[in-house]
């Protein structure tokens, strides 16, 4: 999230509850199929948990943010709950962080949602990842010559497993002009560096209008990617036909090795916020948060978790004072966990090791204080008095400690 505010994005949050018939405007046709129902005991009505975030914001923006002025800049960190996931394996539960840019139908829209995307995994630690951009429009460009129907869909089925031979086994039975039937057979080969650009658009010839104009949109978004700085993590893919139903331009899917799904994915959806009855172009994305933490676990810098600062213990009778060094050293920025169990020290330094706890801190009866490195059992006193203080960090034989809490 700090990232998407680096880049100007408030975060909104959305209900885990919605009706039904309110939400399904915006959620295509799998997504309902999807999504865990019940119904409202007062009302009667059908009402289902979050499974899906944009349709959300799309349907804020087309009421409640109606007449802000555009653009809008919003990003959420919600989970969605999906009963039957499309992949096996995947989790009911998912863990997103994602954006959209609402109002803009430039080309450098589409290219900031893919520089985010790169930027907040990067800020993440990961450092190997490759972004796949395609254009579904340059997909209808070439098909535009298909009639709708079980061939398209076998067609698109196809092209989506890049299966050169079902496609080229399919082409007669759609009874396309030789040029028509070259041009989509040549599809499955359009992934790749940048060139693909350049080869798709030989591909395409003069035939196809709308795919021309496809590739245009594509390669100004690519330069603007570029200009970034983030060549290096681009590919392309014209073949990727991912959410044809819902996407209106251009798409990108964020990978990386040993992970057997995207990390992020978005795109342009222009004609989602209309459903709701606000027409408005808009493109987003968002990360899979757990898919993003097995990459870094892969890549081997994933966060390891910060702790608990202290864990003080105290044998007086009196707890005020073990109280108002706890408060103070929470006011200087560190965590304290106090040790209200009766046990002996030993069981506690073994309670702050398993916990994590950086260090166990007692108060006995006099001025001073005893404080254990519970990482290798260094032991030191330190001032009762200089703990009461409440600025600055902690300094222990000349040291600083820092604070291990954000």
């Amino acid at each position: 999230m700090t990232t998407f505010a680096a880049w100007g994005f408030r975060r909104v949050v959305t209900p885990t509850v919605e009706y039904s018939d309110v939400l399904e405007a915006g959620l295509g046709p799998e997504l309902p199929q999807r999504a865990f129902r019940s119904t409202d005991q007062p009302s009667g009505r059908v009402v289902l948990v979050r499974p899906d975030v944009t349709a959300q914001v799309a349907r804020l923006v087309a009421s409640r943010l109606r007449t802000a002025p555009l653009p809008l800049r919003l990003c959420y960190n919600l989970p969605v709950i999906r009963n039957v996931d499309a992949t096996p394996g995947r989790p009911r539960e998912i863990f997103q962080a994602g954006v959209e840019l609402i109002g803009l139908d430039l080309p450098e829209a589409d290219a900031e949602m893919v520089a985010i995307a790169a930027h907040a995994l990067r800020a993440a630690g990961l450092t190997r990842f490759t972004i796949d951009i395609g254009q579904v429009e340059f997909y209808r460009g070439l098909a535009e010559a298909v009639p709708p129907g079980p061939g398209r869909r076998k067609l698109e089925a196809a092209l989506a497993k890049k299966d050169r031979a079902a496609i080229e086994a399919l082409l007669p039975e759609l009874r396309l002009p030789d040029a028509d039937a070259e041009r989509l057979a040549g599809l499955v080969d359009c992934f790749g560096g940048e060139d693909v650009i350049e080869r798709a658009a030989r591909l395409a010839g003069t035939g196809s209008p709308r795919a021309v104009r496809a590739l245009d949109v594509l390669r100004s978004v690519v330069d603007v990617v570029k200009g970034y700085g983030l060549g290096d993590v681009l590919s392309i893919d014209l073949a990727e036909l991912r959410g044809l139903d819902y996407y209106t331009g251009v798409t990108f899917e964020a990978y990386a090795a040993g992970v057997g799904r995207e990390l992020a994915g978005g795109g342009r959806y222009d004609g989602l916020i209309g459903r709701f009855g606000y027409s408005c172009p808009a493109t987003g994305f968002m990360i899979d948060l757990e898919g993003l933490l097995t990459a870094l676990e892969r890549q081997g810098s994933a966060p390891s978790p910060k702790g608990t600062d202290f864990l003080l213990m105290d044998v007086r009778r009196d707890k005020r004072e073990a109280l108002a060094v706890a408060r103070a050293l929470r006011a200087r920025g560190y965590s304290v966990a106090r040790d209200i169990i009766r046990r002996d020290y030993d069981g506690s330094v073994a309670y702050a090791r398993h916990h994590g706890i950086a260090y166990v801190l007692l108060l006995g009866d006099g001025p001073a204080a005893r404080i254990e490195r519970v990482a290798d059992g260094h032991v030191a006193t330190v001032a009762v008095a200089d703990l009461l203080e409440r600025q600055g960090p902690l300094v222990v034989e000349g040291q600083p400690i820092e604070a291990r809490r954000a």
